[in-house]
């Protein structure tokens, strides 16, 4: 049975509170989920040298279906992808990537939400981040078919074979779009300091610069 799981706005609320109160390796990578959509495996192996000018471009030998895949950020995943180490999240034991520890963060933060919401909640998996994603796309304002080329899903029959313009520009405004609506959440539960929200967004009247 194919799952259909996705947060909600106050599930991602929850889960917002539930980071703050993890280390900041662990805050970054799973907000980064959430903004890029990324499968967890593209995202947490990822070399820094792959984020540049604020575009993640995943090349197709570490994408999972072969193709490349260009991601521009807003704000926010700018500043969270900002590093000066080689690995975007280094471990701290091993020459690498911390590929590790991470399915018990999520059972962590899961049950922290759960606390919040004082209620039981349904088990959610890294890849139900991105149906979140998906999930919220049209209501929004993202085009469908931008939605798609966004989670760096193949255009299907005659569609995928004629067109190949990639639409950079709509899927930046995708994106762009994305993490307003996702920041605004943060803001609303009181925690944007916490998760490093670009004042951009918390007062938006005022220059960041």
């Amino acid at each position: 049975k194919a799952n259909s799981r996705f947060l909600d706005d106050k599930e991602i609320g929850w889960l917002f509170q539930a980071l703050a109160d993890e280390p900041r390796q662990y805050r970054r990578g799973f907000i980064l989920l959430l903004l890029t959509a990324a499968r967890r495996n593209e995202l947490i192996a990822a070399p820094a040298s792959e984020f540049e000018d604020g575009v993640w471009r995943l090349p197709p030998e570490r994408s999972k279906n072969g193709d490349a895949n260009i991601i521009s950020l807003g704000p926010w995943g700018r500043h969270l992808v900002r590093t000066n180490e080689e690995w975007l999240f280094p471990s701290s034991r091993i020459e690498g990537p911390q590929l590790s520890g991470w399915f018990k963060v999520r059972d962590r933060i899961h049950s922290r939400m759960e606390e919040l919401a004082k209620v039981s909640l349904a088990s959610w998996h890294f890849h139900d981040l991105r149906r979140t994603f998906r999930s919220n796309a049209r209501r929004v304002g993202i085009d469908q078919d931008i939605a798609e080329l966004m989670l760096n899903h193949r255009r299907k029959g005659i569609e995928g074979i004629y067109n190949k313009n990639q639409e950079l520009g709509l899927r930046a405004a995708g994106f762009a779009t994305w993490e307003a609506f996702l920041a605004d959440i943060a803001i609303k539960q009181g925690i944007s300091e916490e998760l490093e929200v670009p004042v951009s967004y918390v007062e938006p009247d005022i220059d960041p610069k």
